[in-house]
């Protein structure tokens, strides 16, 4: 049993360290990770408490709410879509009833909303560059 918790919490800081770290040479590394972390839930060795959590930190981590530039979470990067995509495709098919569908509704319409600022900003900013 402590195998599996230090395994679970090697995985955990190694996604937060590909958040912080943000370099396309470890992207191949941060998809294994969150697809590791999937298939880890899908095992019970994690609970969706702890998936939502990890889902959560994908869109919101070194996110600057005033509009200015933030080199953790870049306009331009999709990649963090694809962070999210991994790990729903990995487990979120388990989500179908409960409160981890609720959750998942919720997060769903967070994740939109979310996309839709961000999306938002950066076309503001491609406008003001080209236009000014």
């Amino acid at each position: 049993e402590n195998v599996g918790s230090q395994v679970v919490d090697g995985v955990l800081e190694d996604i937060r360290f590909g958040l912080e770290i943000n370099h396309p040479k470890y992207n191949q590394r941060r998809i294994a990770m969150v697809r590791y972390l999937g298939e880890l839930y899908n095992y019970r060795m994690v609970e969706s408490t702890v998936i939502f959590r990890v889902l959560y930190m994908f869109i919101l981590y070194g996110v600057n709410y005033d509009g200015t530039y933030s080199e953790l979470d870049p306009p331009d990067s999709l990649f963090r879509i694809r962070l999210v995509t991994t790990l729903l495709d990995a487990c979120g098919q388990y989500f179908n009833s409960g409160s981890s569908k609720r959750k998942l509704d919720y997060f769903l319409i967070f994740f939109q909303v979310r996309l839709g600022h961000t999306y938002v900003l950066y076309d503001e900013t491609i406008t003001n560059i080209w236009c000014n």
